[in-house]
């Protein structure tokens, strides 16, 4: 939604999206540790059944980072608990303010566009971490410019690079 919003800020009211786009960006920081910890894991287990003799020691750094998940869970479930998150949803819950009906949605398709193909093009031949973590937020943002368009294949196409660029980036 953060990214949608982002997308069509030319067409809503910024005194409206602006705040809804900060009680998004906390509730993401609540949802990500516990996400990121969930591939974590999850990609760590499966290793450590391979690693024969050394597989007591990678069990025991896979049960530390469950710990840490529990605790992510635990700050997670407070934040889900709050006042602040019956409010973002009634925020949710009520109208968009709009306040133009220009540029048009094909408008900023092109703009995300442009974005990623810039982004792509800068990449070096051996890009950094970083680097490709922009070009992977940068896809997002022109797919889902694209959603609202309704342009299936670019959706598509935008979605597969996501997906490799966020196993480069979980791994």
């Amino acid at each position: 939604l953060r990214a949608f919003l982002r997308a069509g800020h030319e067409l809503v009211d910024p005194a409206w999206a602006e705040p809804l786009r900060e009680e998004l960006r906390w509730l993401g920081g609540a949802l990500g540790p516990v996400r990121d910890l969930d591939v974590l894991i999850d990609r760590l287990t499966a290793e450590v059944e391979t690693l024969g003799p050394d597989a007591a020691a990678g069990s025991t750094l896979v049960r530390t980072l469950e710990r840490e998940r529990r605790k992510a869970r635990r700050v997670l479930l407070a934040a889900l608990d709050s006042e602040r998150y019956v409010a973002l949803l009634d925020a949710l819950d009520s109208p968009a303010a709009t306040i133009a009906d220009e540029p048009g949605l094909a408008d900023i398709h092109a703009a995300e566009h442009r974005r990623l193909r810039k982004a792509v093009q800068a990449l070096a031949p051996d890009p950094a971490d970083e680097d490709l973590h922009r070009v992977r937020i940068k896809a997002k943002r022109a797919r889902y410019a694209a959603e609202l368009l309704g342009h299936a294949a670019y959706v598509k196409a935008a979605k597969a690079l996501q997906d490799v660029l966020g196993e480069h980036q979980d791994a």
